[in-house]
């Protein structure tokens, strides 16, 4: 009876060793256009063919952000095939650390929000405050309640020299279309 028992740990011993398992892995190269992958299964350091890269989306809202090659990566076997893996996450570790937001001078914190890119173009979220660096684009309207600084210059305070208060006319002249 041990015999045949031993027999069945075995066989279902070599069957879940077929089913494929999430990995570690190394991205080694990208391409962006058809966000996929190929990446360095760890630590074997067996080299994938191109795989789809992580992205998330909900509803009408996409972020996609194609992995670096060296990101460390968690890739998962489709329906539990290792023949067919997706990049599913982006890792930091010691090695591949988080990235310091420029604004706070630490990594993003739980409950907060971070993009950086390479260029230095940054947009950090925090509980109380929005730090943005880079040029920033608007196509539609802007409202601000509350007072707009820029350069230490307030709008709500802000005042030019000859400019009457009110409804009055500055000494300037009024262009015309004639």
């Amino acid at each position: 009876m041990a015999d045949w028992l031993e027999t069945i740990k075995y066989h279902a011993a070599t069957q879940v060793g077929a089913i494929g398992q999430p990995r570690h892995a190394l991205v080694t190269s990208v391409d962006a256009v058809a966000h996929a992958v190929k990446v360095s299964i760890q630590p074997e350091g067996i080299e994938s063919g191109w795989i789809p890269d992580s992205a998330i989306a909900a509803g009408g809202l996409c972020i996609s952000c194609p992995a670096e090659i060296g990101s460390q990566v968690l890739v998962v076997p489709v329906e539990s095939d290792a023949e067919h893996p997706i990049v599913i996450a982006r890792l930091f570790d010691v090695t591949t650390t988080p990235p310091v937001s420029p604004a706070t001078g630490a990594p993003v914190q739980p409950g907060e929000i971070g993009i950086f890119l390479a260029t230095g173009t940054y947009l950090h979220l925090t509980s109380d405050s929005i730090f943005m660096r880079g040029k920033v684009v608007i196509d539609g309207s802007l409202s601000v309640n509350g007072d707009a600084v820029a350069s230490s210059v307030s709008l709500a305070h802000h005042q030019h020299a000859g400019v009457q208060p009110g409804q009055g006319r500055s000494g300037a002249p009024v262009p015309t279309n004639g």
